[in-house]
């Protein structure tokens, strides 16, 4: 079983399906890019920045609590 801070996310496609912030749920689109607390989505010609604290993501049919990818990206999926 892969663990989330071991995902490379960049390229994989992901909607927001719980978040404290209403008018995100719902959101998605493939990632584009990614910080220690925010990923970009893009749908279209749209790219929207959410946080990833709070928020639980759909990845891959499974759903993908937004804590556990906080962390800068490179030191994420290095740690053990």
């Amino acid at each position: 079983m892969t663990r989330p801070a071991e995902l490379e996310l960049v390229g994989e496609p992901m909607r927001v399906v719980r978040s404290p912030c209403a008018h995100t749920v719902g959101i998605g689109g493939t990632v584009v890019d990614e910080t220690m607390s925010m990923l970009a989505l893009r749908d279209g010609d749209r790219t929207r920045w959410l946080p990833k604290a709070g928020s639980v993501f759909s990845l891959a049919g499974a759903e993908v609590d937004g804590g556990s990818l906080v962390g800068r990206p490179h030191d994420r999926r290095g740690a053990r």
